[in-house]
C-alpha cells in the first residue's frame, strides 16, 4: 500500500521538501524537553528508533571486566504502565495531536531486557503486544500475527502534489525477538523468517529512497561491550550483500542505542552507504548516562567519551567538510532528514535542547546507493578514507588505555601526598608535644 501524507505547510513551495524526524532512548517518567522542538520542525513523518521506554529494572553500572549495565527483565505489566506514562506525557500528547504519521521499532529496553534476546527474555510475546498497542497498530495488522515487530511502509510524498520520484520505503527491522546470545558462533539478529521477508521486500521495491531503521549501529564497530552489527559479522555481511544484490537506491541507515548522535558513511559495492545515528532524547553521554547514575559517574564517563572521540580513528565517522570537525554530538538530540525533491538533495541535521542545530551535512541522493552494474561487490566495503594504519589504531588504543593508568597513578600520587602531609603534621604535633612535656618537667625540677 502506498500512503499519501497529510498536507504539511512549508515556507518553500508546497511539497518541494519532506522532513522525516526520528529519535531513540527515551525515559517515559523523565522530563522530555525535545517534543516541542520536534513539533516546531513540522515533520512529515516521525520514526521511533527503539528504547522508546525503559522497561527493564536497572541493577547498576558495573565497571569490570568492562563498564556495563546490569538489569533484570521487565514484566509485561511494567511495560504497559510505562507506555501509559509516555502517552500521558504532556508534550508527547501534544505531539500526537498534530496527527503527524508515526512509525516505530523497538530495542532492548522496550523489549524488556538490557542487551536482551528472545532466548533470555521470557515475555517477548506479551512485550510485542504491549508495544503494538502503544503505537496504535491496527488489530488486523500482520504485525499482530507474526513473531517480531518488523515491517515496511512505502510512502509516496509526491502523490498529493502529482509529482513522481518521491517514494520512500521505510524498513523497520527487529533486532531483538529473534536475536541470538552474543556468544553464539555465527550468531544472528533477524532470524530466518525476517531475512526472507527483508529479501522479498527489497526485491519488490521501486522506491526512490530506502530508510533502513536499525536500532543498533551498522557501520561503526565500537567494542568495550557496546552493541552493534559488528558483534555478528556474518549477519552484517549478509545485510550488506542483500542491499548490493538488489541495487537499493539511496539507502540510509537510521540507528540509535549509543546515547549520542553521529553521522557516518562507508563505501560499499561501488556506492556509498549513509548512516545517521540519533540517540538520547532524555539522557545521553553528555548529560546523564543512565537511570540513577551519579553526577560524578556522568562526569567521568563524559570525559572518557570525549577523550576517546578525539584520540581514536573512528573509521566511518564523517567530518564536517567546512572545518573538519568530527560529526558527533553527545547531548540530548533528535535527527532530521530533509529531502529537497527538485534538487534531489538531502540535508541531515541533528538538533539538541532548545531546538539548536548541532550537526548538519548535505548530500546528493544520486551519490547514495550500493550495487548495480559494474559494482565490485561488498568485498570493497570499508571507510571512505581507507583503513587507518595499524600504527594509528595502536596509538589510539594505547593512549586510551593509558588514561585509566594515569588516573590511577594520579590518584595514588595525590593519596601519597595527602598521607605525607598528614604524617608530617602528625610528626610536628608529636614533636611539639614532646617539647611541651620537657618544658613542664624542667619547671617541676626548678
Amino acid at each position: 500500500m502506498v500512503d499519501s501524507p497529510s498536507d504539511v505547510e512549508h515556507l518553500e513551495e508546497p511539497g518541494s521538501k519532506t522532513r522525516v524526524l526520528f529519535g531513540s532512548c527515551n525515559l517515559a517518567e523523565s522530563e522530555q524537553p525535545l517534543w516541542r522542538h520536534i513539533v516546531g520542525r513540522r515533520p512529515d513523518l516521525w520514526i521511533w528508533g527503539g528504547d522508546n521506554i525503559y522497561g527493564d529494572f536497572l541493577e547498576g553500572v558495573k565497571p569490570f571486566p568492562v563498564p556495563h549495565v546490569e538489569s533484570l527483565p521487565g514484566p509485561p505489566e511494567r511495560l504497559r504502565r510505562l507506555y501509559n506514562a509516555q502517552l500521558q506525557n504532556r508534550d508527547y500528547y501534544a505531539f500526537l495531536n498534530t496527527s503527524v504519521p508515526m512509525l516505530a521499532t523497538w530495542d532492548d529496553h522496550d523489549f524488556g531486557l538490557n542487551d536482551g534476546d528472545g532466548h533470555a527474555y521470557p515475555y517477548r510475546d506479551e512485550s510485542q503486544a504491549a508495544f503494538l498497542d502503544f503505537i496504535g497498530e491496527p488489530v488486523g495488522s500482520p504485525r499482530r500475527r507474526q513473531s517480531g515487530v518488523y515491517t515496511a511502509k512505502l510512502i509516496d510524498f509526491g502523490a498529493t502534489f502529482g509529482e513522481s520520484g518521491r517514494k520512500v520505503l521505510v524498513v523497520l527491522l527487529d533486532l531483538r525477538y529473534h536475536k541470538d546470545p552474543y556468544d553464539t558462533p555465527g550468531g544472528d539478529f533477524l532470524g530466518p523468517a525476517q531475512w526472507e521477508w527483508l529479501n522479498q521486500t527489497l526485491a519488490e521495491s521501486s522506491a526512490d529512497v530506502h530508510l533502513i531503521v536499525s536500532s543498533l549501529q551498522l557501520l561503526q564497530g565500537r567494542t568495550m561491550g557496546m552493541e552493534n552489527w559488528v558483534r555478528f559479522p556474518s549477519a552484517r555481511r549478509r545485510l550488506l550483500d542483500m542491499l548490493a544484490h538488489h541495487n537499493v537506491s539511496a539507502p540510509i541507515v537510521l540507528s540509535g542505542d549509543v546515547h549520542f548522535a553521529e553521522l557516518g558513511m562507508g563505501h560499499c559495492a561501488g556506492g556509498r552507504l549513509l548512516e545517521v545515528t540519533s540517540s538520547g532524547m532524555t539522557h545521553s553521554i553528555g548529560t546523564r548516562t543512565c537511570r540513577g547514575s551519579s553526577p560524578l559517574t556522568d562526569w567521568a564517563l563524559h570525559l572518557a567519551f570525549e577523550f576517546a572521540m578525539r584520540v581514536m580513528p573512528w573509521r566511518y565517522q564523517l567530518a564536517d567538510p567546512s572545518d573538519g570537525a568530527r560529526q558527533y554530538y553527545p547531548g540530548l538530540n533528535f535527527g532530521e532528514l530533509e529531502f529537497d525533491w527538485p534538487s534531489r538533495s538531502l540535508r541531515v541535521r541533528i538538533f539538541g535542547e532548545g531546538g539548536a542545530r548541532r550537526l548538519s551535512q548535505d548530500f546528493q541522493l544520486g551519490e547514495l546507493g550500493v550495487g548495480g552494474a559494474g559494482a565490485a561487490g561488498v568485498e570493497d566495503f570499508g571507510p571512505l578514507g581507507g583503513e587507518p594504519s595499524a600504527f594509528r589504531v595502536g596509538l589510539g588504543v594505547a593512549i586510551c588505555a593509558s588514561v585509566p593508568l594515569l588516573m590511577s597513578l594520579s590518584c595514588a600520587a595525590v593519596s601519597w601526598k595527602i598521607a605525607l602531609v598528614a604524617w608530617r603534621a602528625a610528626r610536628k604535633r608529636a614533636e611539639e608535644e614532646e617539647d611541651e612535656e620537657e618544658e613542664e618537667e624542667g619547671e617541676e625540677v626548678g
